[in-house]
């Protein structure tokens, strides 16, 4: 089964429902990578790289899909991409840190994050949504991500949106359970 037509309609709908950029990601290797996607129109926050490989403790996308693995696997993850490594931006990010944040992720369900991302030569302050997207076994197949400028999509917007960002990755989660 193709992945990306079965979250197509729930990109879609998360799109409309935000009217930010959203993203599909896998997970390859130890990195996400984007494998769909759509753009808001006017002021976006970043242009989606279809095939980019981000490591998985980097962004709040990536980390909503370390957090899916088991413990022995984000132990063994840390063990081989240390030193957890912060480019672009200088910097480490330390196991505990990370520990923790994949802990909130999966008490909360999603990652809610915000921050400053580079987009082209400016900086722009951004917020992002990610939701896992699992099999029939829990491992994730993907993330649902919303990304929008802070300006247009801050914390508050985004906590707004919640229920019904829930609902509708609640239905893309019982479609891809459907997946091996």
């Amino acid at each position: 089964s193709d992945l990306r037509a079965i979250c197509q309609p729930y990109l879609r709908s998360l799109q409309r429902l935000s009217a930010e950029s959203v993203f599909l990601s896998i997970v390859v290797g130890r990195n996400r990578v984007n494998v769909d996607s759509i753009e808001a129109p006017g002021r976006i926050v970043t242009h989606a790289v279809r095939g980019r490989a981000v490591p998985l403790h980097l962004t709040e996308t990536s980390r909503v899909l370390l957090a899916c693995l088991s413990d022995a696997e984000i132990a063994e993850y840390i063990r081989i991409a240390s030193p957890l490594t912060r480019a672009p931006a200088p910097g480490v990010v330390t196991p505990e840190r990370l520990w923790k944040d994949l802990r909130a992720i999966r008490k909360a369900g999603y990652a809610l994050g915000h921050g400053e991302r580079r987009f082209s030569e400016r900086r722009v302050e951004t917020t992002y949504l990610a939701f896992p997207v699992l099999d029939a076994a829990g491992r994730p197949h993907a993330a649902l991500t919303i990304g929008g400028p802070q300006e247009r999509f801050g914390i508050a917007n985004a906590e707004a949106l919640l229920p019904d960002v829930r609902r509708i990755v609640e239905d893309a989660n019982r479609q891809a359970r459907l997946i091996p």
